[in-house]
């Protein structure tokens, strides 16, 4: 018997195909933003992630208050809903992760020893001074390997992506020990 022109399904996780495209599903946006008055309710079908950079006021997330001063900040999943209240100007940089491209971040065989996840409840943090540049600066290094349309960056892009998840859950473990 030929096997050859038979179909052969490979078990769950493991075709490994897909990735060899070098395609994030749908880009990240990252972007800086200058609140002055409270924002409106928002909320993304994704993983946002929030810095705080410069001034101090309040994120409202479910109910719950986080009190933001530079160096504070927080993952959200998709479930949550936010609004962002600066005491007088408050200076964010923002992430937002589509689910598509959060799972295929997750499945990425490079990823496998990560435990990554979706939170129940938003993760809050804030850095200490050595951490925050670095937090800073692959916002910046994402923003610019997003920027550049090619296989190598979109690589770059989910290694800083992964980076910066697992640098803010560190740092969320640390403060809760």
């Amino acid at each position: 018997m030929n096997l050859s022109n038979t179909y052969q399904p490979a078990g769950l996780g493991m075709s490994r195909d897909y990735f060899n495209k070098n395609l994030i599903p749908d880009a990240p946006v990252v972007q800086e933003q200058i609140y002055t008055a409270a924002s409106a309710l928002f909320h993304f079908h994704g993983i946002s992630l929030i810095y705080v950079t410069k001034g101090t006021g309040k994120i409202i997330i479910n109910e719950q208050t986080c009190l933001c001063k530079p160096g504070a900040v927080l993952a959200l999943s998709y479930h949550h809903i936010a609004r962002i209240v600066p005491d007088d100007e408050l200076s964010i940089l923002q992430c937002q992760i589509s689910l598509n491209t959060f799972f295929y971040m997750l499945a990425n065989p490079c990823c496998e020893q990560m435990n990554l996840g979706m939170e129940e409840q938003p993760v809050f943090t804030e850095l200490l001074s050595p951490e925050k540049e670095q937090i800073e600066n692959l916002f910046g290094e994402l923003k610019k390997a997003l920027s550049k349309k090619s296989a190598f960056h979109n690589n770059i892009a989910i290694l800083i992506l992964l980076e910066l998840l697992a640098r803010i859950d560190r740092e969320a473990e640390r403060l809760c020990s």
